[in-house]
């Protein structure tokens, strides 16, 4: 199973970006080639099974989305940026943030204003760990372990268990689901 990382977390990293219809029927696809491989044990395939139910592309996504992690109101509980999660006073851009976009600037990535997105979002560390997965020497493994203990192990517990309490749609719970199957899975197998 362990050639199947960095697509687990290039799934991943889509699960939690702004759906759209492209998107979902890439990620359906991709979930569907995955449990074609009968390489995954049972909580792996139960997981994507329960995944692949709820990847088709509905109105009702956008909105959901948008709810649980944009305008929700009073504020966002379910804040997708480790930031959020790991700095002491909740800030976004902190010093986590910096050490992430330092780690990428050293592959020559950057992430763009224009995107619409921070260097700590969910979507990008998680597709940030797929590359890193991807590359094969010592300092990607290096960076590898450093974001998975320093970051997405301890903020993304806590960010899926808020998300949780916001009782969201079952794509969201599955989604979840499958996160927290995939960092337990990933810290157990190095």
């Amino acid at each position: 199973m362990h050639h199947l990382r960095p697509q687990f977390y290039y799934l991943a990293s889509g699960l939690f970006n702004q759906p759209d219809a492209e998107r979902i029927a890439t990620l359906h696809q991709l979930v569907t080639d995955i449990l074609a491989k009968n390489t995954l044990d049972n909580a792996f395939h139960t997981s994507l099974k329960q995944l692949e139910t709820v990847l088709h592309y509905d109105d009702d996504m956008q909105p959901e989305y948008s709810r649980l992690f944009v305008l929700a109101t009073p504020r966002v509980e379910a804040q997708p940026f480790g930031s959020y999660w790991l700095e002491e006073n909740k800030q976004l851009m902190g010093e986590t943030t910096v050490e992430i976009k330092k780690m990428m600037a050293e592959y020559g990535i950057v992430v763009t204003e224009q995107s619409g997105f921070l260097p700590d979002h969910i979507t990008i560390e998680l597709e940030f760990m797929a590359f890193l997965v991807n590359s094969h020497n010592d300092i990607s493994q290096s960076h590898r372990s450093i974001l998975l203990k320093k970051h997405l192990s301890c903020w993304i517990p806590p960010f899926l268990e808020t998300l949780r309490q916001q009782h969201p749609s079952p794509f969201y719970v599955a989604s979840s689901d499958f996160l927290t199957l995939l960092l337990k899975w990933d810290l157990a197998n190095p």
